[in-house]
């Protein structure tokens, strides 16, 4: 029961679930339940990208962790060897259901952003992390597709240019608020991050160019 209750903690289940409810919100206030199917496997394969990219990114980040947070979980309640397997396997049933989704829905730009952020989300943790602006940029640019690709899977023809625009404002939104809080993220860690000789924002500009940044 421990281990269960530690992958909990390790794939971000609080998070996980408000990310669920924001699209379901989105979904139901602009879209008022069209296809209702594709948009319960745009769900379901978010939360496989999702924690896979909290995954990986722990993984690549044991050393800096054992800095920045008091209690680890991969080599202390999960193996690192179990921890990889999950990632494999959560990237694998997204990529299954993102094939079934197109085959369903015939959009082929929304396939792609998924096969996409699978990538990205591997390519920020392995590299891009520790870049400046470029890693902030990527999970803000996922956090907010994530949200346009409600818009993506539920759209019709009787789809109104307003809840493109409501969509695209709240996916800006999202950017925005996302982009700060990783800036502030990178601050709570920077005693890590140096250890890593991170070139992230924090790391590289000092605190008050830093806050200046999310003011």
């Amino acid at each position: 029961m421990n281990k269960f209750i530690y992958f909990l903690k390790l794939i971000r289940t609080n998070n996980l679930l408000l990310l669920a409810l924001i699209q379901v919100l989105i979904y139901f206030f602009i879209f008022q339940g069209n296809q209702v199917i594709n948009f319960l496997l745009l769900i379901i394969i978010t939360f496989f990208i999702t924690a896979s990219g909290y995954i990986i990114n722990d993984i690549f980040d044991v050393a800096s962790d054992k800095i920045n947070k008091k209690d680890l979980i991969i080599g202390k309640y999960i193996s690192a060897r179990n921890v990889i397997i999950w990632y494999y396997l959560f990237s694998l049933i997204a990529i299954i259901l993102a094939i079934y989704l197109l085959y369903l829905n015939r959009n082929f730009y929304l396939f792609v952003i998924i096969l996409s952020s699978i990538y990205l989300l591997w390519r920020y943790s392995k590299r891009y992390k520790h870049s400046f602006f470029i890693g902030n940029f990527i999970v803000s640019l996922l956090t907010s597709l994530s949200i346009f690709n409600v818009f993506l899977v539920s759209s019709n023809d009787s789809t109104t240019s307003f809840a493109f625009d409501l969509t695209l404002m709240f996916s800006l939104f999202s950017f925005l608020l996302t982009f700060t809080r990783e800036i502030i993220k990178d601050l709570e860690d920077i005693d890590g991050d140096k250890l890593m000789n991170s070139q992230n924002i924090a790391s590289t500009l000092s605190v008050v160019q830093s806050k200046q940044i999310i003011i």
